[in-house]
């Protein structure tokens, strides 16, 4: 059976044992919100199986019915369908099948194209993408201070409309210009100088051209630079990682973006009473190839296994793939920046998690992408899950690491502990009865950062 065929038979935290006395299936799903206890479909009540029936849509047929951070007892209060995705951009909010409000016929010519101030804000300070695209508007961020991310569509715009454009400030539409400054009667130039206004609209064209590439080559926050400041803060640094931008088609992206989509259960935060707050949509994913840092840790790992008593896990070091949340500052493009406050950067530059001034006592991981998102927010953001709006908003300020981390033999602590490890311990955990995701380690070669995730 299909995750979206599944029709809850049970509650949240009922066991399989529980779910068998009623009669019915148990099985886990790695889909965040589908039940793990339902019906057999012979078994189920009609009006269920008619609700089911039409929340089954396609991913590419799902008409938004909500907004970014949605819950699903509101999205199903409104008469939606409410189910999680692991494809980019699909709503988890959406209309039921033949029940879609649609949108008017969109022209073919219109496209998203438009940069900087060529775009016209179609939405507010503070607009979702998902709320923009609602309105049948664009969301794409840019670097221009004061652009906005929600724009309309229009008209994409060629090079031949750039020259023609620069012709006619040349010489003015129809020859006005021209006649106004050569004081004749001529309805425009002549074969030679229409041939020279071409011949400028052309190199105006490729000075514009140049300027775009010289500037913008390695970050689009370049283009506004105004001060030696600025000029120091965003220079290249050297960097001891590689960091290749992967594309949304790629089997390392869908890896990515599955495990972070997977691994994110808000529910799992005792303090919410079973509250399942929609991941936010990732705008990009870095791979990231660190080798001296790689040297390190597979040093650090055959030590981890040297050393004498029982072994933990099944692969060497007991390693993990985990998640570390941490600040940005700037328009990352796989380059870092040199702004101290930038954590990401920072990372990237050294290519490992033992940088002092940002971690403090101690480097965290977490088995949740959500408890890592809710890690290094931007100033004015409260931290999950006393605030569960915050961490997922556009000004997070944040992004995720996912890491390869060495638990090796761990100490598990059930309260706050800022005591030194026990001989022939590597790593701190939290007691997950307690409701706290948290690792910590003290050795920056157990951990090696594998891909950066980047948010709208």
């Amino acid at each position: 059976m299909l995750d979206t065929q599944r029709i809850e038979c049970g509650w949240f935290g009922i066991t399989p044992a529980q779910c068998k006395q009623k009669g019915c299936c148990h099985r886990d799903s790695l889909t965040p919100g589908v039940p793990h206890c339902y019906y057999r479909i012979e078994d189920a009540p009609a009006g269920k199986v008619a609700e089911v029936e039409q929340c089954t849509v396609s991913n590419s047929e799902k008409v938004d019915c909500g907004f970014s951070g949605i819950t699903p007892d509101s999205c199903r209060s409104q008469g939606c369908c409410y189910m999680h995705s692991l494809s980019p951009g699909t709503p988890f909010c959406f209309h039921k099948k033949g029940t879609g409000s649609g949108s008017a016929p969109v022209d073919p010519h219109l496209t998203c194209s438009a940069t900087g101030f060529n775009r016209v804000d179609c939405g507010f300070s503070g607009i979702t993408a998902a709320t923009c695209r609602a309105k049948g508007c664009c969301y794409v961020h840019t670097a221009v201070s004061g652009a906005p991310f929600c724009f309309y569509k229009s008209a994409p715009t060629t090079t031949l409309d750039v020259v023609r454009s620069t012709s006619k400030v040349a010489w003015g539409s129809n020859g006005g210009s021209v006649q106004a400054f050569l004081g004749s009667g001529q309805a425009g130039p002549s074969n030679a100088k229409r041939l020279v206004a071409d011949v400028t609209g052309v190199a105006v064209l490729l000075l514009i051209f140049m300027a775009y590439f010289g500037c913008c080559k390695w970050s689009h926050k370049a283009c506004l630079i105004t001060t030696e400041e600025d000029q120091l803060l965003y220079s290249r640094v050297p960097q001891e990682t590689a960091c290749t931008r992967l594309s949304p088609e790629s089997d390392a992206y869908q890896e990515f973006h599955r495990l972070f989509l997977q691994k994110w259960d808000t529910t799992w935060w005792p303090s919410v009473a079973g509250l399942d707050v929609p991941p936010p949509a990732i705008l990009e994913i870095f791979s990231i190839s660190a080798g001296g840092q790689a040297a390190s840790y597979r040093d650090e790992q055959h030590m981890i296994d040297l050393q004498p008593g029982p072994k933990e896990g099944k692969r060497p070091g007991n390693e993990k793939r985990r998640f570390h949340g941490a600040r940005i500052t700037c328009d990352f493009r796989g380059t870092p920046c040199t702004d101290p406050r930038c954590w990401v950067c920072r990372i990237v530059e050294h290519g490992s998690f033992g940088n002092d001034h940002i971690t403090g006592s101690g480097i965290r991981f977490s088995a949740g992408s959500h408890t890592a998102k809710g890690q290094g927010l931007s100033p004015g953001n409260e931290p999950p899950p006393a605030n569960l709006e915050h961490f997922v908003g556009v000004a997070a300020g944040n992004a995720v690491f996912v890491a390869d981390v060495l638990l090796g033999r761990p100490q598990i602590v059930s309260s706050h502990t800022s005591a030194a490890l026990p001989a022939g311990m590597h790593s701190r955990i939290a007691d997950q009865t307690c409701g706290v995701d948290e690792i910590v380690i003290y050795n920056d070669a157990q951990a090696l950062p594998r891909a950066l995730i980047l948010f709208t």
